[in-house]
């Protein structure tokens, strides 16, 4: 049976970023529906009461260090983007201005761009140059990212993935199942991949 596999992430996870650049290798040979969904984990974590981790803490520290290993180790280019974490909610927005296909282009030349190219993913000009990058119209896609639909589009996701049981990114959920981080993949994998154990 084919299995639903929801991919969670956040521009502004670093951990985004590896999942999304390790995804199609893990779940190529996997007969599953990856469907890509950005969210606002600093919603879910305003909904929690939570705050981001910070260097100059002991579990700030680890995190960013572990980030930069764990990049290396899968042999990605990786560089921390000059303020961090940052607002991905235009990003997010211009996702869902397009279709599943483009979308998912664009949100590969996004985490490009923030943490290989080190560009500034906030700046709407940035992000329509990605746009414009993919041969689409910059102009029409940018207004559709402003409509309210499309703004609904992002807060309902971010709700649907906190009622799923999602609490940071990536999380994968597989048929129901929660899967949380890059280091989870596999096993997101072998759930999908058998039904469940």
């Amino acid at each position: 049976m084919r299995s639903e596999l929801i991919f969670y992430f956040d521009f502004s996870s670093a951990y985004s970023y590896i999942a999304q650049a390790r995804i199609d290798a893990v779940f190529a040979d996997v007969d599953a529906d990856i469907r890509w969904r950005p969210i606002l984990l600093g919603a879910i974590f305003r909904e929690n009461g939570w705050v981001p981790v910070s260097p100059g803490s002991p579990k700030g520290d680890y995190t960013f260090r572990d980030v930069e290993r764990t990049a290396r180790l899968a042999g990605l280019e990786f560089g921390w983007p000059k303020i961090f974490p940052f607002n991905g909610m235009l990003a997010a927005r211009l996702f869902y201005a397009l279709d599943s296909v483009d979308a998912v282009a664009f949100a590969r030349a996004v985490f490009h761009a923030a943490y290989v190219s080190g560009q500034d993913v906030t700046n709407p000009a940035v992000l329509e140059g990605l746009v414009g990058d993919l041969g689409l119209d910059c102009a029409a896609v940018t207004a559709r990212s402003e409509l309210e639909e499309v703004k609904a589009r992002l807060r309902d996701e971010t709700t649907a993935a906190m009622k799923a049981g999602v609490f940071g990114a990536p999380s994968f959920v597989v048929n129901g199942e929660v899967f949380w981080g890059a280091d989870r993949m596999t096993d997101a994998r072998d759930w999908a991949a058998s039904g469940g154990w």
